[in-house]
């Protein structure tokens, strides 16, 4: 019964979601969808501000908006941005007296939150944009693949899964879950291999890679909730938690998927 429950309210929330969602990837140009990359990285990143309980969240804001900047320049200013960022974020830190409950002076997780921010968000979203611009069809695919991934493995990981894939870190994630996410997104990249220059093996190989990749950013987001001692990043959208639970499967499939594509395509 809780099962159905929770299947409706992420069924319903996915119906509303993931259309316009769809619509952003497929229909904006590449500087609109940088600046729906750039205003997602901004929730996102106040999202982890709230889960690491760092009340500085102007501070927080400035630093992500001012990656807009960057992202609109080259390659090299981004990664520039990347490696000052975290440092900037500590000195700002040092000179403010930021506190959080945890601590007088935070200053680690500070740092911490800075250099997950950049590498783990700033920098997928990145590859993403490198995606649009290479082609609209190259977004999609990174989008259904891993929308693929997540959902057969709550699907499968919830009415079949009965191994524990890593219960120190993630107690509900199941190795059957995780066949579920390389057999979606496995599928997906078969499906549309014509339409983004791939052989057979060569879609299959990137479909098995996405599925594991997806599987491993949810773990690393379960780590990092641990840490900070949180259940969801947010509740902002029903039976999916926050903008963070949605992303994670990006985190190391977005920049994979990038860099393969380049060279196999």
């Amino acid at each position: 019964m809780r099962m159905k429950e929770d299947l409706k309210r992420r069924a319903l929330a996915a119906s509303i979601f993931g259309p316009a969602v769809f619509l952003v990837f497929y229909l904006f140009p590449p500087i609109p969808f940088l600046l729906f990359l750039s205003l997602f990285l901004l929730f996102a990143f106040l999202e982890l501000c709230r889960m690491a309980a760092i009340k500085d969240s102007l501070l927080a804001t400035f630093l992500v908006l001012s990656s807009l900047f960057f992202l609109l320049r080259s390659r090299l200013s981004f990664l520039l941005f990347v490696l000052l960022t975290p440092c900037a974020f500590l000195i700002l830190s040092l000179l403010r007296g930021q506190r959080t409950p945890r601590t007088p002076l935070d200053l680690t997780g500070a740092m911490t939150v800075a250099v997950f921010s950049e590498l783990f968000l700033a920098l997928p979203l990145f590859h993403l944009f490198l995606l649009k611009k290479e082609g609209t069809v190259f977004a999609i695919f990174a989008l259904l693949s891993l929308w693929a991934a997540d959902i057969a493995a709550y699907l499968v990981g919830r009415s079949l899964g009965r191994t524990p894939l890593s219960p120190s870190l993630s107690p509900r994630k199941t190795c059957e879950g995780l066949l579920g996410a390389i057999l979606g997104s496995t599928a997906v990249a078969v499906a549309m291999k014509g339409m983004v220059g791939l052989s057979s093996s060569a879609s299959v190989l990137i479909g098995i890679c996405l599925g594991l990749l997806s599987q491993l950013g949810d773990l690393f987001e379960s780590v990092a909730k641990r840490v900070f001692g949180a259940k969801d990043s947010s509740n902002l959208i029903p039976g999916h938690g926050g903008l963070l639970d949605r992303f994670d499967s990006f985190i190391f499939s977005v920049p994979f998927l990038y860099y393969s594509l380049m060279e196999l395509r």
